[in-house]
């Protein structure tokens, strides 16, 4: 299970469009007993997702803040002759719990919006002008 803020837009894989990956970033607050200060440690992870919850997913945005779960697995390849081997977490649910706005939606959503600012009065002065106060 982690709760964390997405790191990178959700990608579909190229040779599966069924698959989408993306990074969760989860930070850990601690305090030093020396010191007394607290200190921030954050650590990223790397999500694959297949079908329904690839969907999902490809809703997401990055600092998108999500709820997941699923198992913990790796993968092994060869880099330069060097063999590797690359862990990830294979997500079964997904919960969206605060998703970010593109700018086009952040812009919408302030146009449909009334102006906060007080109507004047209108007054009528002996030459026909009409000043506001």
């Amino acid at each position: 299970m982690i709760l964390g803020n997405v790191g990178k837009q959700p990608e579909q894989a190229p040779s599966y469009d069924k698959l989408v990956t993306f990074s969760v970033a989860t930070t850990e607050y601690t305090k030093d007993k020396s010191s007394g200060e607290f200190k921030e440690h954050t650590e990223w992870h790397k999500i694959k997702c297949f079908g329904y919850v690839a969907e999902k997913a490809l809703k997401l945005g990055k600092g998108s803040k999500v709820y997941l779960e699923g198992k913990f697995r790796s993968d092994n390849y060869e880099k330069d002759g060097v063999k590797r081997k690359a862990f990830y977490i294979l997500c079964d649910k997904l919960v969206i719990i605060e998703k970010t706005q593109t700018v086009q939606a952040q812009w919408d959503k302030t146009l449909e919006k009334p102006l906060d600012r007080p109507t004047p009065e209108l007054t009528i002065d002996d030459e026909g002008f009409t000043p506001w106060q």
